[in-house]
């Protein structure tokens, strides 16, 4: 984490940062008209950083102490120090000798999206607002709008930027930038997070050759004062949906589907899921309902009908009680067109959907709309009904093998004869046939062993 400096520097910081100072103060009154932070007792982040210019002999916790000094996140943490009480400049009973103007850092506990601002004595505001810092000019979190830094709920992680508000005019070189995380010139990276349990920031930021390095826990330099703390809890996103369901299906058949999500937070948060049917950005379906929640980690099972042949993606999500969003989940599933009515020969007996008798509800009814089915999956004739195929090699078919046979017992005639039959084998009737080739070895659930005929 070096940044290397010439031996010129220190000679510029402190020239600089005395012209700087001079500037902030005599324009005092102009920056405190522009500054846009919430109320101090209103927003939930405290404490200080200390920024450190960085010695070219090692990393920013080396080296003696020449940055900017300390950063104040809430105006809160001032007022015993300095015996007054922080106070909206606009409020008519505003006094500069007993109040501090009203200035803080606010995280949006549910999306971790950081805005407000911070002061430094040296330097003066500190913004996390993009409206005043405008944008970055490399990784810019938020792509031109938004939130200007944020924080990562599930890792702590945090990333974007802030900028002193003096540097936004470029004078001598300093633009204010502070980036959060990334890496440093020796290739090491660098970067401020959130403990997810304490609430509690550690790690540093980097504010090129004026701000220097900013640590975001100063109490681990033995300084006895704290670090920056978040008040509250960061709100954990519902964890990833799981999508149950078959990867393939047919066209106008009801495709079973369940979905689950968990709260990442202890206890965990109501849930709401959201389904998005082929993955085109509009939500199409929710549980329980666009409005309502259900307990976490609840199991909803529902159906979908395609009527188009082809390769959809179902994406679906969960959101909060909060408004924490998880992570997209997606699941594949190929629709097609039921061999009965896809106008293809599938079984290669020439013939084609209502004219197969593999299409026929009753193979011995023959074509008529009433006996076509056109949801059958499957063209292939029926064992029973296949032109007289010996499929189980007992030297008997179709009507004259008791496999085709509703009653064994009743023999072969029209009546006991059943067409729609597709297994032609008679094991499992729960006679032990010798005439059919059945015995103990072919057939042990019919036949029991040495009373049949080999």
């Amino acid at each position: 984490m070096q940044k290397i400096i010439s031996s010129n520097f220190f000679i510029f910081s402190a020239l600089f940062l005395l012209v700087l100072s001079f500037g902030i103060f005599t324009q005092k009154t102009n920056l405190f008209t522009t500054e846009v932070a919430n109320a101090g007792v209103l927003d939930n982040v405290s404490g200080w950083a200390w920024a450190n210019t960085p010695q070219s002999s090692g990393a920013p916790t080396t080296g003696t102490n020449q940055g900017v000094g300390w950063i104040s996140f809430n105006c809160i943490d001032r007022e015993a120090s300095e015996g007054k009480i922080c106070l909206d400049r606009n409020d008519a009973t505003f006094n500069s000798a007993v109040n501090i103007i009203d200035y803080g850092v606010t995280i949006d506990l549910n999306t971790g999206d950081f805005s407000g601002e911070a002061w430094s004595e040296n330097i003066g505001w500190i913004s996390f607002d993009r409206v005043e810092t405008g944008d970055p000019d490399s990784d810019d979190i938020g792509s031109g709008s938004g939130a200007i830094a944020s924080v990562d709920a599930s890792t702590g992680v945090v990333t974007g930027w802030a900028r002193a508000v003096s540097g936004i005019s470029g004078s001598g070189g300093f633009d204010g930038w502070v980036k959060l995380s990334g890496t440093a010139t020796n290739g090491s990276p660098y970067g401020v997070t959130v403990n997810t349990s304490t609430s509690e920031f550690s790690g540093y930021a980097w504010g090129d050759s004026v701000i220097g390095w900013v640590d975001f826990d100063p109490s681990n330099s033995n300084t006895g004062d704290i670090g920056v703390k978040i008040t509250g809890t960061l709100n954990q996103a519902p964890g990833p949906m799981n999508i149950t369901a078959p990867l393939t299906g047919l066209t106008g058949e009801a495709i079973s589907y369940t979905f689950q999500a968990p709260d990442g937070d202890t206890p965990p948060d109501d849930v709401r899921y959201y389904i998005d049917w082929e993955n085109d950005g509009t939500v199409d379906a929710w549980y329980p309902s666009s409005s309502t929640y259900t307990p976490s980690n609840t199991s909803y099972a529902t159906t979908h009908t395609w009527s188009t042949a082809t390769t959809y993606t179902v994406a679906a999500w969960a959101v909060d009680t909060k408004g924490a969003i998880s992570p997209i989940a997606t699941k594949p599933i190929t629709i097609s067109v039921p061999d009965c009515s896809n106008n293809n020969d599938d079984d290669g007996d020439l013939l084609i959907d209502e004219a197969d008798p593999g299409c026929w509800i009753d193979p011995t009814l023959g074509n008529t709309p009433a006996n076509y089915d056109p949801r059958d999956n499957n063209e292939a004739d029926p064992e029973c009904y296949n032109s007289n195929f010996d499929d189980d090699l007992d030297g008997v078919a179709d009507a004259n093998d008791p496999g085709c046979w509703i009653d064994p017992a009743l023999g072969n005639t029209p009546a006991n004869y059943d067409a729609a039959d597709d297994d032609e084998n008679n094991c499992g009737n729960g006679l032990c046939e010798p005439n059919t080739k059945e015995n103990f070895i072919s057939c042990s659930v019919d036949c029991t062993a040495g009373l049949e005929e080999f």
